[in-house]
């Protein structure tokens, strides 16, 4: 039985993408750029980049940051005492492309994570 539309099949080398080259990556925003040729359905289910980073600085405090462009996102932090994950108050700068956070040096066990707002 045929359906009219041929099924791209394992080894074939004519399978027709409507995803064209070349595609674009800005780091910065984190921006995935595909070009198609035809209507078709992208999804990316994570951010394609390593968002959060996290820093030592001389003083002792740590410098926490995140693309600029992820405004849909807050950071949260967590001791390994007590296991729930807090949203983070305080001052966030703009350095160039980033948001960032300096945090106290202490307690010497903590964890950052960036949650997406609902």
């Amino acid at each position: 039985m045929t359906t009219g539309e041929e099924k791209p099949r394992r080894g074939d080398t004519k399978v027709q993408s409507p995803i064209q080259l070349p595609h674009q990556f800005q780091p910065a925003e984190g921006r995935l750029i595909l070009r198609l040729n035809a209507p078709t359905d992208v999804e990316l289910a994570a951010p394609a980049f390593d968002a959060l980073r996290i820093e030592r600085n001389g003083d002792g405090t740590m410098k926490i940051a995140w693309p600029v462009g992820l405004t849909n996102y807050w950071l949260e932090r967590v001791s390994p005492l007590d296991a729930v994950w807090q949203q983070v108050n305080g001052t966030f700068a703009i350095e160039a492309i980033s948001r960032v956070f300096d945090a106290p040096g202490t307690p010497p066990a903590e964890f950052f994570q960036l949650r997406q707002q609902p």
